[in-house]
């Protein structure tokens, strides 16, 4: 069993990989939808949310703002779907997009882009970067902190911990966050724990490879076997308990079906590693997670047999 990937390309190429060598691969951070849906196959799995999921989640918060949006998108698959997915999202509510503009993958200088940003005016400015803090740092260097917007979906803990505490605005999409109220007793006894070794919280992607090892190791045991095809079918069938929810991977497209987080960012936060505050609401029941992650229809994945 392979679990990592870094990124959406490299996981999609790692999926491949899996597919060819019949090693079952648990995508531990790619967003872009392809993973589980026009790519998908028997051996990869994917753990966090895709970016449809993050778009639905994420929409009325973001709609709220306003409907005049700019997106600056890194030049790979999940910067694509970002602009796709968010674009159909605001269009459909009746607004605009204002400007795009595709940023080279290792760009860290982004002062032209925000220069045209802010002679668009937009409500809201999207992210499709790998790492938001670049948008962050620069809006605060032009006195723009407040004034524009700033979403994003799949944003790490270390992209918001990598910027100045007074830059810190914005709206995200996660996978989890250390300060959930809605966590279970087991991710809080695990940051608890994390922090006293450490001194500081677990990032969302820490907690990412701690649950799917768990969780791996529960599919070992109900398979009694690590013989591949045995595997697979393990974690297609595996119901892992999450708090008062059985979490899974869905067995038609291997995404695993778990609420994903929206947070507000906390501008000076007392604790310098609470960057979000959550938005309140209740674990989502199995219709509106149905509803989040999308059907066959939507999602688009052929698997094929054993």
């Amino acid at each position: 069993m392979v679990v990592g990937g870094t990124s959406s390309a490299n996981s999609l190429a790692m999926g491949a990989v899996a597919k060819r060598s019949r090693v079952p691969f648990i995508s531990l951070n790619a967003a872009a939808r392809e993973l589980t849906g026009k790519a998908c196959n028997r051996f990869t799995f994917r753990a966090p949310a895709s970016v449809p999921v993050y778009a639905r989640a994420m929409a009325p918060e973001l709609l709220a703002v306003g409907k005049k949006w700019y997106f600056l998108i890194a030049s790979f698959t999940f910067g694509d779907d970002v602009l796709a997915t968010y674009g159909d999202i605001v269009k459909a509510a009746g607004g605009t997009i204002v400007g795009t503009d595709r940023v080279p993958v290792e760009t860290t200088d982004i002062s032209s882009y925000i220069l045209k940003v802010r002679q668009a005016k937009p409500d809201l400015l999207v992210s499709g970067l790998a790492n938001v803090g670049p948008i962050l740092k620069q809006l605060k260097e032009f006195g723009m902190t407040g004034q524009i917007g700033v979403a994003g979906p799949a944003v790490s803990d270390t992209d918001l911990w990598s910027v100045p505490r007074e830059a810190l605005t914005g709206i995200y999409g996660k996978t989890w966050y250390f300060n959930d109220p809605n966590n279970s007793p087991e991710d809080k006894a695990f940051v608890e724990a994390y922090r006293k070794a450490n001194e500081r919280p677990p990032t969302d992607r820490v907690w990412a490879g701690w649950f799917m090892t768990r969780f791996l190791m529960a599919a070992i045991e109900q398979a009694k076997s690590v013989e591949s095809n045995k595997l697979v079918e393990a974690l297609e069938s595996l119901r892992f308990k999450d708090g008062n929810q059985d979490v899974g991977f869905r067995e038609w497209d291997h995404q695993l079906i778990r609420r994903p987080v929206v947070g507000m960012a906390q501008a000076n936060a007392t604790d310098k590693w609470d960057t979000l505050k959550v938005k309140s609401q209740a674990v989502a029941d199995a219709a509106e997670l149905g509803r989040l992650f999308g059907s066959k229809e939507d999602v688009g994945c052929t698997m094929e047999p054993l």
